[in-house]
């Protein structure tokens, strides 16, 4: 035991000295090996952009070979160099990347990991903090589609207060409920729960009156799995913050320090009491989370919104639908889990991007990948060759089989990867193809009326950093064994005193400190809404 512990510690600290070592690189650097923005012959600009690759090909930028970038190219006057990394191991290539100094000119950072801070902070990228929003002297926006730019997004992908880049956009509120609405309607529920104790009433009457039917006792509500979101999801739903709230002295404390998240556990264990979601939930493969749905076994799965949509495509026969926030109370506003808005963002490394009027090049072509007419040919690609407009709306060709012809569809495959997606302009109209298709998007529309904020979204802590998953996993852990009846609420407690001990105190010290840095932040106002909403917090 002590020579595997010893073991351990020695991979440790070979990771850390790796970690500072490629870190050191990236922020000293020695002779650039970075692409260059150029003018070719033709007069076309050279810019050049990495992302990460989700398909098993991506689309390929050679011009001679792909109509795509063809017509793109032509358009926008660039010669478009495009990198593609698979998407299972972008992070490390990214890492690799500043590591040689071998930067593309618009390079995709997935996620703002402590080296990504580190190097935003010591000047390896351009910081654009109100750039997209910059006006020409006529009073409108040098880049309109940039300028929609969602100033809570904004906030999100921020370091220390300044924006490093525009982001991937990612739909605010996506998370929600799928539902078999067929089931409501048997039971006798004609419109979807408002508060917490409905949905729990409901749950109850999945469980215990037979909705599919075939007279036995042989369904439950509610589709868990080893996933902490989905108990995220039902906690802010009770009143419990996202991840940290604010208290009445206006410091960021853990959403587990606040009545409403551990009330909303003992909900949580009330149902699992009475069997309203799946035994076995907490080894559950979240992988397999459609399995119970789609075998009529269980009726609802806290998830995305767009799980809805697939779950009614694969289940034709029945109706599948889906809402998203929720009231802890009857006449307390409704509640929705947020996502972050946003999947990444692109930075403009100073070693490619040498000056101003280069960074201006480049975010010029991002706000033209969002023209509707760019954005059309790179997500849809050209219509008589990927789809046709048949009767005003966009239909795949068909193959003799009637199925839809997607021979060509690697033309345009991943280009996606490499747009900002922030405003979703098309010229093409493309009809619902299901009711629930609908509904979701009108539903993550309308979550964003309910979002449930995370004041500490732009922060890192660097022991939370260097810890990984080890704090989260005694909370989550803590939470599940809960809600088992495994541990009672001094058990629980007492696994967040070992948080505490084990790193949290001081990585709740260092938010704070990132907190009290952000002037973007209007701290007393804050404070003052916890005062009035009288607060309080956990006695541990």
């Amino acid at each position: 035991m002590i020579e595997r512990r010893k073991n351990f510690m020695w991979k440790r600290i070979s990771t850390i000295a790796i970690a500072a070592a490629l870190l050191t690189g990236m922020l000293v650097g020695c002779s650039s090996t970075s692409d260059e923005i150029k003018t070719n012959p033709d007069g076309k600009r050279t810019i050049s952009i990495m992302a990460p690759g989700a398909q098993a090909q991506s689309a390929s930028d050679d011009a001679a070979k792909n109509p795509i970038i063809a017509q793109v190219e032509e358009k926008l006057g660039v010669d478009l160099k495009l990198r593609f990394a698979a998407s299972s191991n972008f992070n490390e290539k990214v890492t690799a990347t500043m590591a040689a100094d071998t930067y593309p000119n618009i390079l995709k950072i997935p996620s703002k990991s402590s080296a990504i801070i580190q190097n935003c902070r010591h000047g390896t990228f351009w910081d654009i903090t109100g750039k997209v929003t910059e006006k020409n002297a006529d009073g409108s926006y040098r880049w309109p589609n940039l300028a929609q730019s969602n100033p809570v997004i904004l906030h999100n992908i921020s370091v220390d207060g300044k924006v490093y880049g525009v982001y991937t956009a990612r739909p605010l509120g996506r998370n929600a409920a799928t539902i078999r609405k067929d089931w409501m309607e048997k039971v006798g529920y004609k419109d979807f729960p408002q508060t917490v104790d409905e949905f729990i009433d409901l749950c109850r009457k999945f469980k215990n009156e037979d909705p599919d039917g075939d007279g036995e006792d042989n369904t439950t509500a509610l589709i868990m799995a080893s996933f902490p979101q989905q108990i995220q999801m039902f906690l802010v739903w009770n009143g419990a913050p996202n991840a940290y709230g604010v208290d009445a002295n206006g410091e960021l404390k853990p959403a587990f320090y606040f009545p409403e998240y551990l009330d909303g556990l003992k909900k949580l264990k009330m149902m699992n009491d009475e069997k309203l979601m799946n035994q076995g939930w907490a080894t559950y493969d979240p992988q397999k989370l459609d399995e119970l749905f789609l075998n009529g076994r269980g009726g609802i799965i806290l998830d995305v919104a767009d799980r809805a949509r697939r779950d009614q495509n694969k289940m034709p026969e029945a109706r599948v639908s889906v809402f998203g926030s929720l009231a802890p109370k009857e006449g307390e506003q409704k509640r929705v889990l947020p996502t972050t808005g946003h999947n990444g963002f692109f930075a403009f490394p100073h070693a490619s991007v040498k000056n101003v009027e280069e960074l201006d090049e480049c975010l010029t072509l991002l706000d033209r990948f969002e023209d509707a007419e760019i954005s059309d040919l790179m997500q849809k690609g050209i219509e008589g060759r990927h789809y046709n407009i048949v009767n005003g709306l966009y239909q795949k060709p068909k193959l003799p089989n009637g199925k839809d012809d997607t021979s060509n569809d690697r033309e345009f495959a991943d280009l996606n990867q490499t747009m900002p997606l922030i405003t979703g302009n098309t010229n093409i109209q493309s009809t619902y193809a299901t009711e629930c298709a609908k509904e979701v998007e009108e539903v993550q529309d309308d979550n964003e009326n309910y979002l449930v904020l995370n004041p500490a979204e732009p922060y890192i802590s660097n022991t939370a950093s260097l810890m990984g998953s080890a704090l989260d996993d005694v909370i989550s852990e803590a939470n599940t064994k809960f809600i088992l009846g495994e541990l009672d609420e001094e058990g629980w407690k007492k696994a967040v005193r070992e948080w505490q001990n084990k790193g949290g105190l001081r990585v709740v010290e260092e938010m704070n400190e990132a907190y009290k840095m952000d002037d973007t932040v209007d701290r007393e106002a804050a404070k003052k809404d916890a005062i009035d909403r009288g607060v309080t917090l956990l006695d541990f």
